[in-house]
C-alpha cells in the first residue's frame, strides 16, 4: 500500500511538472517543488530499507531531488545543482561498489568513449564552465561503468544489475540533452524526453535494491 501510494504521488506530481513546461509557465517555485517531488518519493519508498546499498542510493536519490530544485530555481544555482548530482552519483557509484569490484575492463570501453565524445561536443561550447563539467562526466561515466560492471559479473543477481545498468544509462543520455539545452541551443522538444529518460534513470535505479528483497 505505502509503496503504490508513494507511486501514484509520483506520478501525479511529474505529469503537474510536465504541464506546467508545456504551458510556460512563469512559476519557479512551483516548477522547483514539483520537479524535486518525484525522485524525493524514491528516497522515501527506499528510506526504510536497511541495507547500505540501498541506504546509498536513497541518499543518492535525495541529493538529485536537491539538485532538482535547484537547476530549476534560477541559472545563478547551476554550480550547486551540478554538485549535488556529482554527490549523488557518487552515492550511487559507492553502492554498486558493495555488489562488485571487479575491474570490468570490457564494460568501462564504451563508457570511456561516451565520455570522451560528449566532452568533445560540449567543449567548444562551455567556456567558464568546461572544468565543472568535464568533472561531473567523469563521475557520472565512473557510475555508469560500475553499474555496467555489475551486469559483467555473473554472480551480481540478474534484476539488479540489469536494472542499475540501464537506469544509470538513461541518466546518461538524459544528460546529454540537458547538455544540449543548456549549452548549445535549446531545444523545446527535447524537454519532455530528458526528463522521461531522467525518471526513468532514477527509477532503474533505485528498484535495483529490489532484487536483494523479497517484498
Amino acid at each position: 500500500m505505502r509503496a503504490r501510494l508513494l507511486l501514484c504521488c509520483g506520478i501525479v506530481t511529474a505529469i503537474a511538472y510536465l504541464l506546467c513546461l508545456q504551458a510556460d509557465a512563469d512559476a519557479p517555485v512551483l516548477r522547483s517543488a514539483l520537479k524535486g517531488i518525484p525522485v524525493m518519493l524514491m528516497a522515501l519508498w527506499l528510506a526504510p530499507w536497511r541495507e547500505r546499498e540501498a541506504r546509498l542510493v536513497a541518499l543518492g536519490l535525495t541529493l538529485s531531488a536537491i539538485g532538482d530544485i535547484c537547476l530549476e530555481s534560477s541559472p545563478e544555482f547551476f554550480l550547486a545543482g551540478l554538485s549535488a548530482f556529482i554527490a549523488a552519483h557518487l552515492g550511487y557509484l559507492a553502492a554498486f561498489l558493495r555488489y562488485s569490484r571487479r575491474l570490468a575492463i570490457i564494460a568501462a570501453i564504451p563508457v570511456i568513449g561516451f565520455c570522451f565524445g560528449t566532452f568533445l561536443w560540449l567543449q567548444p561550447y562551455l567556456g567558464a564552465m568546461t572544468l565543472p563539467v568535464l568533472g561531473y562526466l567523469v563521475v557520472i561515466c565512473a557510475m555508469m561503468w560500475r553499474a555496467w560492471a555489475l551486469v559483467a559479473d555473473e554472480s551480481v543477481a540478474r534484476p539488479l544489475a540489469w536494472s542499475a545498468a540501464l537506469g544509470a544509462s538513461s541518466f546518461g543520455l538524459s544528460d546529454t540533452l540537458v547538455a544540449h539545452n543548456r549549452f548549445i541551443a535549446p531545444v523545446p522538444a527535447f524537454q519532455l524526453l530528458l526528463m522521461l529518460l531522467y525518471w526513468a534513470g532514477q527509477w532503474g535505479i533505485a528498484v535495483s535494491q529490489r532484487a536483494t528483497r523479497s517484498i
